[in-house]
């Protein structure tokens, strides 16, 4: 990664990196590598930026608590998170792409949202390869209570959950996917609940499967709290032939919502888990919060798979031909890393400005991601 050019200085990563190995909390070195990663995060690049919005205060207040429990390393791949990212375009010219470097921290407001794509993946190649069942989606929430914390409400959560097992063996249930979802309530409430995709062998059976789901929860819920929350449920679609996913475009930093609904349930499930992270730091959230957070989920579960959604799809072998096509496919030439074609782009390079302009036609405009990259290029006309 070389040197990097703050607003207030550079950042050289391969002395940052030597101090890294023999930092420990209370020293002088520890507190270097503090100042220069929280100095990252208050500088991002033009890149950064488009990957992170105007996250700057609170990132770096992630950087912060990192630091502060010693795990340096994890706090250098934060801070940096879309720094080492590169571009390659096709050979004719027609598509760019980029190749992330990922941080993969549930804070990260980047990584956060497509954190899934080995899930998404998966759940395309098992329903992609076979007939499926009738197909709906369930959400189920809980109350939340004043002054929990969110290793409570997650507790308390996962303990209702835990009772439900059950219905998860029975012989109508084919398959599923539960995406655990955690968002700031207003108060400062921590909001932790589950949108669960259901797979079951008929319409009716799946129907009958998520009232019966739906109402067991409801009924843990006024039994816990006195009172009822909405829940939501709802069939996506009936059995079927083998569905065509087309262009895998769920999980990227552009993505392209699908006209499926069942990749439109798994764009949001997944990319969704930890709503709004990056605007948690709007007066409330403070430096304990943000640490009560990375406890809790740093290394937690929140994508499961069920039953036959589980199973991996079997390799399809290739016919004669189809391995010419594959590397026609693979023609691309690399351009450098991102950061690199943006300075180019501020220098004048149309090449560069070029490049980042083909990338945004490949995308809808839905995403803030997009919307970022797109307000940046208005500039060159």
């Amino acid at each position: 990664m070389g040197t990097y050019a703050g607003s207030t200085g550079w950042v050289d990563f391969a002395a940052l990196d030597r101090d890294i190995e023999v930092a420990s909390p209370g020293t002088e070195v520890a507190r270097r590598v503090t100042e220069l990663l929280c100095l990252v995060t208050r500088t991002p690049s033009v890149w950064q930026y488009v990957l992170h919005g105007e996250s700057r205060a609170y990132r770096q207040m992630v950087t912060e608590v990192l630091c502060d429990g010693g795990r340096y390393k994890a706090a250098k791949r934060y801070a940096t998170c879309g720094l080492g990212d590169t571009c390659a375009q096709r050979a004719d010219g027609s598509e760019v792409k980029v190749r992330s470097r990922l941080c993969m921290s549930r804070a990260c407001p980047r990584c956060s949202r497509i954190g899934g794509q080995r899930i998404y993946k998966r759940v395309v190649r098992v329903l992609g390869g076979r007939r499926h069942g009738a197909i709906g989606h369930v959400v189920v929430t809980q109350q939340a209570l004043e002054g929990e914390s969110l290793a409570d409400a997650k507790s308390r959560y996962e303990a209702k959950w835990r009772r439900l097992e059950r219905m998860r063996g029975e012989p109508e249930f084919v398959g599923g996917l539960a995406s655990f979802h955690l968002k700031m309530g207003s108060g400062s409430h921590w909001h932790y609940h589950a949108h669960l995709m259901v797979e079951c062998q008929t319409q009716e059976g799946l129907e009958s499967w998520m009232r019966r789901f739906v109402d067991r929860w409801r009924a843990m819920v006024e039994e816990e709290c006195g009172v009822s929350e909405d829940m939501h449920l709802g069939v996506m679609c009936g059995p079927g032939s083998v569905m065509d996913f087309g262009k895998d475009s769920a999980q990227g930093d552009f993505f392209e919502e699908s006209s499926n609904v069942i990749v439109r349930a798994l764009q949001y499930g997944l990319r969704d888990v930890v709503q709004g992270v990056e605007r948690w730091v709007t007066g409330e959230l403070g430096e304990h919060m943000v640490a009560e957070f990375l406890i809790a989920l740093g290394g937690a579960k929140l994508h499961r798979l069920y039953g036959n959604w589980r199973h991996k799809a079997e390799k399809v072998e290739e016919e004669p031909g189809e391995k010419a096509a594959v590397v026609e496919k693979a023609q691309w030439i690399s351009c450098g890393s991102v950061s690199a074609v943006v300075a180019d782009a501020l220098a004048g390079v149309e090449f560069a400005v070029s490049l980042l302009r083909t990338l945004l036609t490949m995308y809808s405009g839905k995403t803030d991601v997009y919307r970022r990259l797109s307000s940046f290029l208005r500039g060159f006309g």
